[in-house]
C-alpha cells in the first residue's frame, strides 16, 4: 500500500501509510487493511519546546470467522513495544486508536511525553490482540462493546550519553465496555 511523508502549511508534519493484504493461507481467503496517520507540530520558541501530536490507527479484524475469508490484518514487520500505548495491550491488529500527547523538553537531555490512547475493536467478531499478537480475549456470544477502554501514560527520556539513553514511565490503562462485558 502507499506510504506518504511531508509537511502541510503551519509546519504540521505529517505521515500517512495504507496497507492492503490479499491472497490465501491454504484454507482462507484473506482480505485485510490497515490505516495509520499522524501529525505533530513543534513550537520551537516556547518555553519546553513541546511537540503535540494525533496520531489514528486503524487495523481490519475478521468479520466472520466461519466465512472462509480472513479479515485480519497481520503486521508482518511491526515492533512489540508502541506505538498503540505503553502497555503492549493492542498492536496493529483488530484495532482503531487514536491517540493524542505531547513531547516536553525540559532540558536538553531530558524530554517527558504525557499521552492518552483510546482503543476500540475494529470487529466485535474477531479477538483482542496484544502487541506479541496473542488473543488476549475473545467474546464469542452474547452482547458486546466496541470500546476496550483507555491508557494514560508518562514516559520520561534521558540522553545520558551520546551512546546511552534511558527510557522510564508510567502507564494506566482504563477498561472500556469490552472488557466489563
Amino acid at each position: 500500500g502507499p506510504r506518504w511523508q511531508g509537511t502541510l502549511p503551519g509546519k504540521i508534519a505529517v505521515d500517512f501509510e495504507a496497507p492492503y493484504q490479499f491472497g490465501e493461507t491454504g484454507t482462507k481467503d484473506i482480505q485485510a487493511y490497515a490505516l495509520h496517520v499522524d501529525a505533530s507540530r513543534e513550537f520551537p520558541d516556547v518555553k519546553w519546546k513541546p511537540k503535540l501530536f494525533f496520531a489514528y490507527d486503524q487495523a481490519s479484524g475478521d468479520k466472520d470467522p466461519n466465512d472462509g475469508e480472513s479479515n485480519t490484518f497481520n503486521p508482518l514487520y511491526q515492533s512489540t513495544h508502541t506505538p498503540y500505548g505503553q502497555m503492549d495491550f493492542f498492536r496493529w491488529q483488530n484495532v482503531r486508536n487514536p491517540e493524542i500527547g505531547v513531547q516536553l523538553s525540559a532540558t536538553k537531555k531530558l524530554k517527558l511525553t504525557p499521552q492518552a490512547d483510546f482503543f476500540w475493536l475494529e470487529s466485535k467478531n474477531d479477538s483482542w490482540h496484544n502487541s506479541s499478537g496473542t488473543a488476549v480475549r475473545t467474546k464469542t456470544g452474547g452482547d458486546r462493546n466496541y470500546y476496550v477502554g483507555s491508557e494514560l501514560s508518562l514516559r520520561a527520556n534521558y540522553d545520558w550519553t551520546k551512546n546511552i539513553k534511558l527510557e522510564g514511565g508510567y502507564a494506566h490503562f482504563f477498561t472500556g465496555g469490552y472488557v466489563k462485558d
